[in-house]
């Protein structure tokens, strides 16, 4: 069986803070976190660096056999050490991002989720979905005012305190976890796995590319899938700024960011001995 990957990738205010790269056993995409400048992150690079930075290390771990948390784990790690001596990793800010990993191990599908990022399974049984939304659980009362507020001082005043009390909690027990300095988050990532023969189709999303699905409710998941095979991940991204500009202060869907970041990577499995075949 051969696994087919397309990418694509756009930017939502003009520097893209995904990251995402496909070899012929694994797919990352990385989501980078962002903040208002004004707020510090405690370090000189940047999340777009963290985000390359992570991206790297994490292709070269996926090669050995260790198993998704072990690799994610070890990747944190190496970067941390990469900027220890040159930035504050203590920093609630410090650069972080949202992580989704499939690889083909042993006739199997693994996969692994950190945060809100998407990986959605389309199986000859069913369809899974697997996300982490405890971000959403957290600093609720700011996440509503953030979304309320549209545009504006208003607005960037109300994004200032949602971001001010999501990193009191970032990475703790009583919150919730992100790739950043600490390798201990690895540990909270959902892993699952799927024999690679049960799946037809499969995507990788960022929230900001999930958003016809989740909050806008434009399409389902099948729909979703079903956009991706036909047109491509391209033609999913272009259709997805068309409903975010036909709202442009947020008012039919609302959410902090009127436009995100946005990637998403589409899978297929083929059988090349099955398709070679003669027919009879």
């Amino acid at each position: 069986m051969t696994i087919d990957v397309t990418l694509a990738s756009a930017d939502g205010n003009g520097c893209n803070q995904d990251w995402a790269i496909a070899t012929p056993t694994a797919v990352i995409v990385l989501d980078g976190v962002s903040s208002p400048d004004d707020m510090g992150t405690g370090c000189i690079h940047g999340v777009r660096w963290y985000v390359r930075q992570l991206g790297a290390a994490l292709l070269r771990e996926l090669s050995t056999t260790a198993g998704l948390r072990d690799c994610l784990a070890t990747a944190i790690e190496t970067v941390a050490t990469t900027h220890a001596a040159t930035c504050d990793l203590a920093h609630s800010g410090t650069p972080s991002a949202t992580v989704a990993i499939v690889r083909e191990h042993e006739r199997t599908w693994e996969f692994l989720v950190l945060s809100d990022t998407t990986i959605v399974l389309d199986c000859h049984t069913d369809l899974q979905v697997i996300s982490d939304d405890s971000v959403e659980t957290v600093a609720v009362a700011e996440i509503r005012a953030s979304r309320a507020s549209h545009t504006g001082a208003e607005h960037d005043e109300r994004l200032h305190q949602l971001i001010a009390a999501q990193r009191r909690v970032r990475n703790t027990a009583e919150g919730y976890w992100l790739a950043g300095s600490q390798p201990e988050a690895a540990q909270h990532a959902i892993v699952g796995s799927v024999a690679l023969a049960d799946v037809r189709r499969a995507a990788v999303l960022t929230d900001g590319a999930a958003r016809l699905v989740e909050p806008f409710h434009i399409t389902d998941w099948n729909g979703l899938l079903d956009i991706l095979s036909s047109d491509g991940p391209r033609q999913l991204l272009r259709q997805l700024r068309c409903v975010e500009d036909s709202d442009p202060e947020g008012r039919r869907w609302a959410r902090y960011k009127l436009k995100d970041d946005a990637t998403v990577a589409y899978l297929t499995v083929t059988d090349r001995r099955r398709t070679s075949q003669a027919p009879d």
